[in-house]
């Protein structure tokens, strides 16, 4: 691929991706910062220690888990 086409492309993604990005920081950010505002009430309510609660915040999020995985199909030559 010629240089310049290159460079075209890659500012074209960049612009596409980097505010999309840009914005899941953020949430991820604010999520985080969230959650552990509400750990310092909820751990006495629910009678978790500090551990326990390290240790349900880390864990994978159901949501991400219950995505679909992408079709494999197989394509024949014709």
């Amino acid at each position: 691929m010629a240089p310049d086409v290159e460079d075209t492309v890659m500012r074209k993604v960049a612009w596409r991706l980097i505010p999309f990005l840009s914005l899941g920081y953020l949430i991820n950010a604010l999520d985080r910062f969230n959650v552990s505002i509400a750990a310092l009430t909820m751990n006495k309510e629910l009678g978790l220690s500090a551990t326990t609660y390290s240790l349900a915040a880390i864990r994978p999020q159901p949501f991400v888990r219950g995505w679909p995985e992408p079709r494999r199909t197989s394509r024949r030559q014709a």
